[in-house]
């Protein structure tokens, strides 16, 4: 009886009939607890269990309630079973994770007041250590989630309880608020815990006590911020993920150290290669923008992360990104209402905007931000990890996107960045920045783009400009500094912007690129980018500008022409233009358009002094010029012809002689439709031979003039074959030229000689030379009998066979008896020659060159006759001879 009054003293909230059954199950369960401090492992094993099946176990078979079993394992179970916690036996403290576990549903807030200072000290004793006590990784996560449930259920009954007091009008204190030390020292043991699950669950568990008690969880906060770094790096997605919603909560209810030492750890997770991960860390940073109390400090240092989101490479955060922005965006716009009425009411909006460019909040969080988001994102634009260089630049893209003109206050160093990122290694980095030329150029003035472009190119090419101290390039941004200036010039044309004074930009852009240091590139990427952005040129310009700046335009082409010899797609690239060009100016073919400015080119060409580097490249325009004139070349010979004496003379290297004179010979094969389309060519035959090829035949050494002549020579063959050069100019020039000639069929080159042959044959037909001029040329060609080529020593015995037509019935043979006798000699030698075709051709050679002095040359055989291998073309010779000396 006197217990029964105790237990209804110390249990006045259970029924008089509860107490007693809890009297009598405690009387039953004593000896099973006190078998709990045994040393034996199986009893303390067994008691466990019968313990657990007398209580836990009849609340979930609903044979007792959880008031009783409550009211048990307060007096009597619980300090036992937490003692238990620290057995050395790995079975017994799981039983006692299991009882105390399913203990807590039952709990009340008076049992809550009266067993939290047993849990959290035993917690931290097990948890709470640099090496970890528990040496079970699957107990210590069952100990952290048992803490997780602990915190939901203190929750639970403290939101409970605080709802009736709120009715009463009573104070109420959360009931862990004195328990934050304790908490925070487990938690930050256990964040960093090896198992990864422990991890997971802990993050849990700060992310509940963040929200659930944020005025005493923000004295505790910064202390969790490390532990949840170390968890953002885990290799398992999940636990990132849990550790960034466990980040953004401990910012949010932080104080201000919490954020600064987050923002770099969150940054490195927009490049997480898990999606959920990333679209996680977009939630957080929206959810920072939206309720952050200091978040206006810190929108340069969340923003772009946030517009990472907008380039992600999947498209459903991407999507989910820009839900998120719009909300930030609108949230914004409320609270600045007032400041921004007026671009609320009266902001331009264009049909070609998306759906964030329309949005007036995102916009303008951008615009305020711009100064402190762009020098970051440049400065990781030259990154050494590609991926950083890549995410940033894509930022960038999307931030001028958002900014429109208010880019303009931070161009030069946006423009000095894209520069850099233009000549990038990886190609998605350069294409990226070229997409950020684009979007300057859909919302910039024309003219605040063309002051700073302009003068990169200039400055990058090596030009002058007055404006080159304003941007800071390498030469190596030549190339990408042309090709932002035409994808600006894209942007402006493809938007359809006609704002003032852009015919005029466009002026400046053609007198920039027509510098000498701009278009003197050998380079085919230089050159395709120059060719870009003349492309643009002729798309925007007018009319009216087009024939003021034809000219300019049409040089500059031909330039690229003339250096694109090893690049056929830019020489494809450069016809396509022309032919542009042509068409509008209203001409029909490229031809047309030639002719027109040929007279102007040419007058320019002839003011150059000296042949200087910019001056050599100036005159090698001559050679695409006249191939793409035509008959118009006809009608300016006197411009043309002493600007090709200055293209060969001996200032200019044998290379570019050499090129010269192919594309002489080109020419030359169609003389009637060039030089003589209007037969007035015939006149300066005589003088092109002496002072374009005579001077360029003197022998000289090296291999290079080797090939020069060479090439000279065959061009020389063109021109004799062409049907305005008559008898008058070879007997003109035949004195003069054989000794150039001679030399060549000495030279080292075969093909030199080959062609020399040829020249001097072309020149024996044509010119009729007396016998002085005869006797100067037979030495030469029995050296030639003797070459080591065949096919020049078959050469040289038809020569021989157009030489004796040369001679005229009036030759005395008698008086140049000494003459008769050496070529006789020499070709009955070669004769005898090892080759058939060789001595078939000597056959015809002295059957016409008998006809000078039969009778000798029948001696001459007979002597040598029994010499040779076979007598069969000495009789036939004889044969030939015999009929032919009568007639004589």
């Amino acid at each position: 009886m006197m217990c029964s009054e105790r237990n209804s003293e110390s249990q006045p909230w259970l029924s008089e009939q509860d107490q007693v059954l809890v009297e009598e199950i405690s009387q039953k369960l004593r000896r099973d607890v006190n078998c709990l401090s045994e040393k034996d492992r199986s009893a303390k094993r067994r008691a466990l269990e019968r313990l657990h099946k007398e209580t836990v176990d009849r609340v979930e078979s609903k044979e007792l309630s959880s008031a009783i079993v409550c009211a048990i394992c307060e007096s009597l179970l619980l300090k036992p079973i937490l003692r238990l916690l620290s057995d050395s036996v790995e079975r017994c403290r799981c039983l006692a994770i299991e009882f105390v576990h399913k203990f807590l549903p039952m709990m009340t807030l008076r049992s809550l007041k009266q067993c939290l200072p047993y849990i959290l000290p035993t917690l931290v004793s097990r948890l709470a250590m640099k090496e970890p006590v528990e040496s079970s990784e699957e107990l210590r996560l069952a100990l952290v989630e048992y803490l997780c449930d602990l915190i939901k259920t203190v929750n639970e009954i403290s939101q409970s309880s605080r709802a009736s007091d709120d009715s009463s009008g009573a104070a109420h204190a959360h009931l862990l608020s004195a328990y934050t030390d304790d908490l925070c020292s487990v938690l930050t043991f256990t964040l960093v815990d090896p198992f990864h699950e422990v991890k997971k669950v802990s993050c849990r568990c700060v992310h509940l006590l963040a929200v659930s008690m944020p005025r005493h969880f923000q004295l505790q906060a910064e202390s969790f911020v490390t532990p949840l770094t170390t968890c953002l790096a885990h290799q398992h997605s999940k636990v990132r993920i849990e550790g960034l919603r466990a980040l953004c909560s401990t910012i949010l209810h932080g104080p201000v150290k919490c954020i600064e030492n987050s923002l770099s750890p969150l940054a490195l997770r927009a490049f997480d290669q898990t999606p959920a991960v990333r679209l996680i860390l977009l939630e957080s940073i929206a959810t920072l923008l939206q309720k952050y109390v200091d978040r206006y400090s810190f929108h340069h240092r969340l923003l772009p992360l946030l517009v990472c989101g907008l380039t992600d490479e999947v498209e459903e955060i991407r999507l989910k990104t820009k839900e998120l922005f719009l909300q930030v965006g609108a949230q914004y716009l409320d609270e600045n209402e007032q400041d921004m009425k007026d671009e609320t009411d009266f902001g331009a909006r264009e049909e070609h905007q998306n759906e964030l460019q329309r949005s007036v909040g995102c916009c303008a969080l951008i615009q305020r931000n711009l100064s402190k988001i762009v020098p970051p994102l440049l400065r990781d634009m030259q990154e050494w990890t590609v991926s950083t260089r890549i995410k940033s630049v894509s930022v960038l893209c999307m931030t001028l996107s958002l900014a429109g003109q208010q880019s303009t206050q931070q161009l030069p160093s946006i423009l000095a960045g894209l520069y850099a990122a233009g000549t990038d290694e990886n190609e998605l980095v350069r294409q990226k920045a070229f997409e950020c030329a684009e979007e300057l150029g859909r919302f910039l003035a024309i003219d605040s783009l063309c002051d700073l472009v302009l003068s990169a190119v200039s400055t990058a090419c090596g030009g002058r400009s007055k404006l080159s101290a304003t941007v800071v390039v390498s030469p190596a941004s030549a190339v990408s500094s042309l090709t932002i200036l035409a994808r600006c010039l894209h942007a402006y044309h493809v938007h359809g912007r006609s704002e003032e004074g852009v015919q005029g930009q466009l002026q400046r852009v053609v007198d920039v690129l027509s510098q000498d240091a701009v278009c003197h590139s050998e380079d085919e990427q230089h050159q395709q980018c120059l060719l870009a952005v003349v492309e643009q040129v002729l798309a925007m310009i007018s009319t009216e500008t087009l024939s003021r700046l034809s000219l300019n335009i049409f040089t500059l082409l031909v330039k690229v022409l003339t250096l694109s010899s090893s690049a056929p797609s830019v020489r494809e690239r450069v016809d396509v233009l022309i032919s542009l060009h042509a068409s509008l100016r209203g001409m029909q073919s490229s031809p047309e358009l030639f002719a027109h400015h040929l007279e102007s080119v040419l007058e320019r060409l002839k003011d150059f002094d000296s042949m200087t580097s910019s001056n050599v490249v100036a005159m090698a325009t001559l050679s695409p010029l006249l191939q793409g004139a035509g008959t118009a070349v006809g009608l300016h010979l006197s411009l043309v012809i002493p600007l090709l004496e200055r293209a060969v003379g001996a200032e200019v290297t044998p290379a570019a002689r050499l090129d010269f004179f192919e594309m002489l010979a080109g020419l030359l094969e169609r003389a009637e439709l060039t030089f003589d389309a209007y037969q007035s060519f015939s006149g300066h035959v005589v003088h092109i031979i002496k002072t374009l090829y005579m001077p360029n035949l003197v022998w000289k050494p090296g291999r290079a003039l080797v090939a020069l002549r060479a090439a000279v020579m065959g061009s020389l063959l063109v021109l004799l074959h062409c049907r305005c050069v008559v008898k008058e100019h070879c007997q003109a020039i035949i004195d003069g030229i054989l000794p150039a000639v001679f030399s060549g069929m000495d030279d080292d080159l075969p093909s030199g000689r080959l062609l020399s042959l040829r020249v001097l044959q072309r020149l024996l037909s044509l010119a009729e030379p007396d016998a002085d001029c005869l006797h100067r040329i037979y030495p030469e060609l029995l050296k030639r009998l003797d070459d080591s080529d065949n096919e020049i020593r078959l050469a040289c015995a038809n020569t021989w066979l157009v030489y004796f037509r040369c001679f005229s019935a009036e030759y005395d043979a008698v008086f140049y008896g000494a003459h008769t006798d050496t070529m006789y000699k020499g070709l009955l030698v070669h004769m005898d020659d090892q080759s058939s075709a060789i001595q078939a051709a000597i056959l015809d050679t002295l059957k016409e060159g008998g006809r000078l002095d039969c009778a000798k040359l029948l001696r001459m055989i007979d002597e040598v006759k029994l010499r040779h291998r076979s007598t069969t073309y000495c009789d036939q010779l004889i044969g030939h001879l015999s009929i032919a000396e009568p007639t004589s």
